[in-house]
């Protein structure tokens, strides 16, 4: 069985494909995929296509291997530019994703990368209806231009297009309890907000009650 990827990027085997949406999560955005399942037609063209360029008959043309090799034709198989990025190939190589493509001369695609299933550390990790009974730390940041951000166990997410700029820190800071409860500051523009949040929906919700609370005040100074 196969399934599709979303967001343009195809189709991978479904125990690939969990693995890049757990990935997708872990990055925080969809992770980059220039090609993922390929047909059998598209592998046997490309490996023709290499070959060709191996008999000096045709164009440069990437490594590939035939549809009755080629892991793409699983589905455990995806191309990335994430590979590029440090931060990005480790979350992959965490996922159970290993470059094994890399061979320092014509066939080198170092942004080739297969599944391996034994190796993915985020095969366990909370289903959805898990994570809605998960208790998190969440913390409110106040950038310096103003633009709040709730931040929890999964990264920073920009929540809500409202600024503060133009009010008190302290006076924000005491609205704020008023909704989060008691809240600890950490420095001049960030404190922690101790409150449970279950995934970045609650986290929303919680960042747009204190969008409210910043739109009062602004009347209330306004009027």
């Amino acid at each position: 069985m196969v399934t599709d990827l979303g967001h343009g990027r195809g189709w991978a085997s479904d125990t690939a494909a969990a693995s890049i949406f757990r990935i997708d999560k872990h990055l925080g955005r969809p992770a980059d995929i220039n090609e993922a399942g390929r047909s059998a037609e598209d592998a046997n063209r490309n490996a023709a296509a290499w070959a060709a360029y191996q008999a000096g008959t045709g164009p440069k043309a990437p490594y590939a291997l035939d549809a009755a090799h080629s892991v793409h034709c699983t589905g455990n198989a995806a191309d990335s530019d994430d590979w590029y990025n440090p931060d990005a190939a480790a979350v992959w190589r965490a996922g159970g994703w290993r470059q094994t493509a890399r061979y320092n001369d014509d066939r080198d695609e170092p942004w080739h990368g297969e599944h391996f299933p034994e190796l993915d550390t985020y095969a366990n990790d909370p289903t959805e209806a898990q994570e809605d009974n998960t208790m998190m730390e969440a913390k409110l940041i106040r950038h310096p231009n103003g633009t709040i951000y709730v931040v929890d166990e999964m990264g920073a997410d920009h929540l809500g297009d409202f600024k503060t700029a133009d009010i008190d820190l302290g006076e924000f800071i005491t609205e704020a309890e008023k909704i989060f409860g008691p809240v600890q500051q950490v420095n001049e523009r960030e404190f922690d907000v101790r409150v449970a949040i279950a995934d970045r929906r609650w986290a929303r919700k919680h960042a747009v009650m204190v969008a409210d609370v910043v739109k009062a005040m602004r009347a209330a100074g306004s009027a």
